[in-house]
């Protein structure tokens, strides 16, 4: 069986982190390694990393603060397995997420096999919140993907310098490249890290919106965007 690394970007969140690692320790085909990848301004992951007991290697890297994109190129770099797997550091898998992207991957021969991610609410905001954002059905996503080592480094891997958009950027550009890519058939994991409240989740908004308009991606919303504000400026 073909070894597996697991990569996790990490910037704060240390509960969900521990979260995310446990279920990483819990797979029903364990990987060869965790490599994190930590860009936090304070010391709450390293802290973590000192209780965490497990026969499963662990590269802990801290760095200065990196995008997610450059985070991840980092971790597959310092990988040494033939397969590589992303996760983030508020994405937690279930305990046969490994499994069923290797068994999907082999079945349909993919090059790649890209997340399924649930997205979770509790509050009456972050309900009203999902229902005109992500919805009630899983989503693809990056977090979660499968792919080969040397397909990874093909693909020209994520896209830096910026602060969002790489991921989206990076599944746009396997699906142009000519690989074969697929989805396991049911969500492999779980996101609740929903904003709570307005304001947080305007500001969220706005910053992911500014950085993401410097990638090549989403340009359908973009242009309907762009056609409004032209017509309230005529206006």
């Amino acid at each position: 069986m073909e070894s597996i690394s697991i990569i996790i970007p990490t910037f704060h969140f240390a509960s969900t982190t521990h979260k995310t690692i446990k279920a990483c320790l819990s797979q029903t085909i364990l990987p060869l390694e965790l490599v994190i990848v930590d860009s936090s301004e304070d010391n709450s992951i390293s802290d973590l990393m000192q209780y965490i007991e497990t026969d499963i290697p662990i590269i802990y890297r801290r760095v200065a603060q990196l995008f997610p994109g450059e985070a991840r190129n980092l971790g597959a770099n310092i990988s040494k397995s033939a397969l590589l797997a992303f996760l983030d550091s508020k994405t937690i898998p279930v305990n046969n997420w490994l499994e069923t992207n290797l068994n999907e991957m082999r079945e349909t021969n993919a090059d790649v096999i890209f997340g399924n991610t649930q997205y979770l609410a509790d509050t009456s905001f972050q309900k009203n919140l999902l229902a005109c954002s992500f919805g009630s059905k899983p989503v693809e996503s990056t977090p979660g993907s499968l792919i080969s080592r040397e397909n990874f480094f093909k693909s020209g891997s994520f896209l830096e310098g910026v602060r969002t958009g790489d991921d989206m950027a990076w599944r746009d550009t396997i699906k142009n490249s000519g690989m074969t890519f697929g989805l396991p058939p049911e969500a492999t994991l779980s996101y609740n890290e929903l904003p709570k409240d307005f304001f947080p989740t305007l500001k969220r908004f706005f910053i992911y919106q500014l950085h993401g308009s410097r990638v090549n991606i989403q340009n359908t919303p973009k242009n309907i965007i762009l056609s409004f504000f032209l017509i309230f400026l005529t206006i």
